[in-house]
């Protein structure tokens, strides 16, 4: 692989998720020489800021071996430095204009002494604000967290802020218009308070601590906190009255409605006697239930993260969760609230080590630090920035042959092969698969739920009797959409919906031999094409069973497809609804579905082609413990 200059941006494809259909991109943003360090990295909500503190001469920016703290452009891949004199622990709205830090510098002449303190640095008017003041020196504060507006910081003090902080005992404060509030206070010193982190709203502040805040935690063992800012009541999220675990690692959704931490105490009403140091999420004033959970009980994990509406979270663990993890190197995997789906996003060797996570607004990038080598731009294994894409989002549409493509996403942003207005979308025309003919692949990394349609036009002197291919990737199944000849296709569209299935039921009874059974009843709330391709498919990331039921124009009156398909008795249904979507039922009957057996549930990925119209659902089965069916839930 081509070695790229210092601090430049490396852009490449790696290992597979969910079988070699279904990858994450991983960008490495750092190049870190010897004897310089890279501390942790925090991401916007749009993933276009990422900051993060680093010794090294960042772009040629920090000549001298200083900690400083830097912000880096992905959509231009542009490098500016904010400090000069120091900076740690930096974090970044979810607006992208603020970043807020600790250091002992002196940026606004109230910081004589030295003290580390908290500061916040506005982007647009390039101006500092010291949010902490140590006046006796005798304190510090550190680890802020940050709103999405940077109207209110939450971070760890050891100082006597406001004088509410006698004993110089570790609390956590917020940082709002009104000043410096403390959110924790133990006046006997008994305990401490850890790790803020504030909701992107502000609505709400969680952290842990070792104190008796509420009256509930009378053997002072570490619990979850949650203080609600509106309301001003502080309430305490867990109690190990056994004594036996303690929670940690606190991270809010940026709605406030979310928490996740990682504990290993036994809640959600008993989920954990084995004392698994697990991940949890917990609404906000409700019930703790557990996410790194698999049907046989709760595994390690740690270091978690969550998306702004809580439908995403990130974690790090050993286990092999999706078939592609076999060493059991700790790796980053993320989990679907909704779907109840994990999916697998790097795959390291063993000795990796990966350092807080951090989820875009919507899921869809990973910011961390690692001491891994992906893309083989990181030889002396130092700690660098990195950040991935999430596989489960991926669509990639792809045309063999001399055409040009426009694709829309549901939005009505387009990409061509002249302009994107779609984030970090892309158009390739090249030989991808080196078999003398052209490819065109537009990527969007990042899809949206909805339906992306693609237009399809002739070449620059194409030929209109040249061979045409156009196929579509989405949650790592391939999809062909249309087939034929540049002068056959040429003004034409096609389209694939992602997640677009309502009133949708499924059940797979995988046996050995003929007794198998799988059922799909969906509606698809688009108009259908008259004529082209019919196929049903499921897939589990690494088995897949497709059924090819003929053609929308040979169907009989009543829409119906009746034969035998790789050894099925199948019977498919498609009523056309006077609101234009199209109903669908079907099933299959004594043929071989063994593939899907196990003792799992497992996320499955169902596609349906109408023609040179695709429809991808994505969801998870749950299987009976008794007779092993899977069933949509």
């Amino acid at each position: 692989m081509k070695r790229f200059p210092q601090w430049s941006v490396c852009v490449a494809v790696v290992w597979a998720v969910w079988a070699s259909a279904l990858a994450a991109e991983i960008v490495q943003v750092t190049d870190t020489p010897a004897g310089r360090a890279v501390g942790g990295a925090s991401v916007d909500a749009s993933g276009r800021w990422i900051v993060f503190s680093s010794t090294a001469n960042v772009a040629g920016l920090n000549p001298t071996p200083i900690g400083n703290v830097f912000v880096y452009d992905v959509q231009e891949g542009r490098f500016s430095r904010i400090t000069t004199l120091g900076g740690n622990d930096p974090v970044i709205s979810g607006d992208g204009r603020y970043v807020a830090f600790s250091s002992d510098a002196d940026y606004t002449g109230r910081n004589e002494d030295g003290s580390e303190e908290i500061f916040r640095y506005d982007r647009v008017r390039r101006r500092f604000y010291q949010v902490t003041r140590d006046r006796l020196g005798d304190g510090s504060s550190v680890l802020p967290s940050i709103d999405f507006k940077g109207r209110r910081i939450a971070f760890e003090t050891t100082s006597n802020l406001r004088a509410r902080n006698p004993d110089l005992s570790n609390e956590v404060y917020l940082f709002n218009r009104s000043g410096n509030m403390p959110l924790s206070r133990d006046p006997e010193g008994e305990g401490e308070s850890y790790t803020p982190a504030v909701a992107g709203d502000g609505s709400l502040v969680a952290f842990v601590s070792t104190s008796n805040l509420t009256g509930r935690n009378e053997d002072f063992s570490q619990e979850l906190m949650i203080y609600d800012v509106k309301e001003r009541i502080l309430y305490q999220a867990t109690n190990d009255v056994e004594g036996f675990g303690e929670s940690s690692a606190p991270a809010v959704s940026g709605n406030g409605r979310f928490i996740v931490f990682v504990s290993s105490s036994n809640l959600g009403g008993g989920a954990n006697p084995d004392n698994v140091s697990a991940v949890w999420i917990r609404r906000k004033s409700g019930y703790s239930t557990l996410v790194s959970a698999r049907i046989d009980g709760p595994f390690d994990a740690e270091q978690p993260t969550i998306d702004w509406d809580g439908e995403w979270i990130g974690f790090v663990a050993r286990e092999d969760l999706v078939g592609l993890n076999p060493d059991r190197s700790p790796e980053i995997f993320l989990y679907n609230r909704q779907r109840k789906t994990f999916t697998q996003v790097t795959s390291h060797p063993p000795g990796c080590i990966i350092v807080g996570p951090k989820l875009t607004a919507q899921g869809g990038r990973v910011v961390y630090r690692s001491n891994c080598d992906p893309l083989g731009l990181n030889p002396d294994r130092g700690y660098e920035v990195f950040w991935a894409t999430n596989p489960a989002k991926h669509l990639v549409v792809r045309a063999r042959g001399n055409i040009e493509l426009v694709v829309f996403d549901p939005a009505g942003r387009l990409v061509n092969r002249l302009t994107s207005t779609i984030p970090l979308a892309r158009y390739e025309v090249g030989d991808f698969d080196s078999n003398g003919v052209q490819d065109v692949r537009v990527t969007v990394p990042e899809a949206m739920e909805g339906r992306y349609r693609i237009q399809v036009l002739a070449g620059s002197g194409a030929d209109p009797d040249e061979p045409v291919e156009l196929e579509a990737s989405l949650s790592g199944v391939v999809t062909r959409l249309a087939e034929g000849t540049v002068g056959s296709l040429s003004g034409s569209e096609a389209s694939i919906t992602n997640q677009s299935f309502t009133r949708r039921a499924s059940t797979l009874v995988p046996v050995a031999g003929a007794g198998s059974r799988g059922t799909l009843n969906a509606r698809i709330p688009y108009p259908t094409a008259t004529s082209g391709p019919i196929e049903i498919l499921w897939s589990d990331g690494r088995n897949e069973q497709r059924f090819p039921c003929g053609s929308l124009e040979a169907l009989d009156s009543l829409g119906r497809f009746f034969g035998v398909v790789d050894g099925f008795s199948v019977a498919l249904r498609l009523i056309r609804r006077a609101e234009g979507g199209v109903s669908l039922r079907f099933t299959a009957r004594e043929g071989d579905l063994s593939e899907f057996a196990g003792t799992d549930h497992l996320a499955m990925t169902i596609a349906v082609r109408l023609g040179p119209d695709a429809h991808v659902y994505n969801w998870r089965f749950v299987r009976s413990p008794l007779t092993g069916k899977l069933t949509l839930r």
